[in-house]
């Protein structure tokens, strides 16, 4: 019984000091290459919407 107990023991600790963590981090950084994949396409779309204010004829709005 004092076996199952201790084994038990260790598997919260296991989950609380390791894979709890790992599992936040993970999130974290999941987070942050998100951002950083999509950051040159929010950079451009930007451009690009300011670029049309100020020539309003562009070739490339034709079809809008």
């Amino acid at each position: 019984m004092e076996l199952a107990r201790d084994s038990s023991m260790m598997q919260k600790i296991s989950f609380y000091l390791v894979k709890l963590p790992f599992i936040l981090v993970t999130i974290i950084i999941g987070f942050l290459l998100e951002f950083l994949i999509e950051l040159p396409f929010m950079v451009m779309c930007k451009l690009d919407r300011s670029a049309s204010n100020q020539t309003p004829g562009r070739p490339s709005q034709a079809g809008r």
